[in-house]
């Protein structure tokens, strides 16, 4: 037969999918429901970015902004199916650990390291908004205005509250957090749609005077773009969900990613709209920035902001302090394969005979025990137990004063930078 006339099905050209999940998929530890699971996830992305698309939206203009949302919801969607791909297909559970299937041992270091530094100031922007939101409270209930110190006390409660949580040891222990703070930020995306409804219909010539749909400068574009996918960046905790999702199919973790990333999208979008068809040119960094400290409206919306930085800190202090406490591992892994390739080259080459004498002489035995104790460094892929744990092999459970005081390390430096930046806009720079 000739090949011109065979016909090929695309399913049979498909290579099938071979997938190392860990842990395995009927394993005690993925206790996570679809829900909880897609909330965790948008717990982890909605955060004080939200404060800053107005000023996105303002920069580059309405219609672009929405657009520059919608592509970086898409990119966000699909970039975090991809990375639970790439652990789903590799065995691995962490995103250092697929960075170093991909790259190297290396690259799981730099990886490691970015990811310490970026969430530590990310848990110091959390803070620094957590200060000013409620001094702002404490401001508007006592008439008048707080000094350096007593905004620092302000700080030191928020922090006292927040610290408890940030001892818990898994996403699945933080869920009620998560239905906390979504529905508190609800209450601050409906006082800024509420105000904004009211100043457009008090002068109905407004938008078409001062709106801009686009902004003629090529810059502005790229200023704005980073600040609105920023918002979305998740991927820090996404294999933390993956590895909890209960009956973890391919269909469900679409499910979650699509629920997470879709609920976002409307948020920030109402966000961004809603903050700039209130200030228009006038938008600040901090959206909050605009409105009177009086607003009654808006003051439900602060308080309920507040209580979404608090109940989502303790998501961002987690992974930080995992990359903190799996990195002198790493490192030890990666000098270790450095040494252990410098006395391969130091050896000489033997002959056929001499290198046949010295196996006898030490014996198959110790071969075979060399091999163990590499394979203790190695895991990852390969089959045999512990494999696919790379990082949380590494790492294995803390004691509690090792975890305390590392969580107290996190809390207080970040602390500590917060209470001497004067705003938010500092840290983001």
């Amino acid at each position: 037969m000739s090949l011109n006339t065979l016909s090929f099905s695309p399913r049979r050209l498909r290579a099938p999918s071979l997938e190392n999940i860990h842990p395995p998929a009927g394993s005690s530890s993925r206790r996570s429901t679809l829900l909880s699971s897609s909330f965790n996830l948008v717990a982890t992305v909605i955060g004080g970015g939200v404060l800053s698309l107005p000023y996105a939206f303002a920069t580059c203009g309405l219609a672009t902004g929405v657009g520059f949302t919608v592509l970086a919801a898409v990119m966000a969607d699909f970039s975090l199916y991809i990375l639970c791909s790439c652990a789903r297909r590799t065995g691995t559970q962490s995103y250092g650990d697929v960075a170093r299937v991909c790259f190297g041992e290396a690259a799981r270091i730099v990886v490691t390291v970015i990811l310490f530094v970026f969430l530590m100031f990310v848990t110091t922007a959390f803070m620094i908004l957590m200060r000013d939101i409620m001094a702002s409270m404490v401001e508007f209930a006592t008439g008048s205005t707080l000094s350096f110190r007593q905004n620092t006390t302000v700080l030191v409660v928020c922090v006292l509250v927040t610290f408890p949580f940030m001892l818990l040891k898994d996403l699945y222990s933080l869920r009620h957090n998560c239905y906390v703070g979504f529905v508190s930020v609800l209450l601050l995306m409906s006082a800024m749609i509420y105000r904004a409804i009211a100043v457009n219909e008090e002068d109905p010539d407004l938008f078409k005077n001062e709106a801009v749909l686009t902004s003629s400068d090529p810059f502005d574009s790229l200023f704005s773009f980073p600040l609105v996918a920023l918002a979305f960046l998740s991927q820090f905790n996404m294999l933390s969900v993956h590895s909890s999702l209960q009956n973890p199919t391919r269909a469900r973790l679409q499910k979650v990613i699509h629920l997470a990333i879709g609920a976002c999208t409307v948020m920030f979008l109402a966000f961004g709209v809603s903050g700039y068809l209130y200030s228009y040119g006038d938008t600040k960094d901090n959206i909050l920035l605009n409105f009177d400290p009086s607003d009654r409206v808006v003051l439900l919306g602060r308080f309920g902001l507040g209580i979404t930085l608090i109940a989502g800190c303790p998501m961002i202090v987690l992974p930080c302090r995992e990359a903190m406490l799996i990195l002198p591992a790493q490192i030890r892994k990666w000098r270790y394969e450095r040494s252990a390739i410098t006395d391969d080259e130091k050896i000489p080459v033997l002959t056929g005979k001499v290198r046949e004498r010295e196996r006898e002489r030490e014996g198959e035995g110790e071969f075979e025990r060399e091999r163990e104790r590499e394979g203790e460094f190695n895991s990852g892929i390969g089959g045999g137990e512990g494999e696919g744990q790379g990082d949380r092999l590494l790492a294995a459970d803390p004691s509690f004063v090792t975890h305390f005081l590392s969580t107290l390390f996190i809390a207080v430096t970040c602390f500590t930078a917060a209470s001497f930046f004067p705003g938010v806009s500092t840290v983001w720079r």
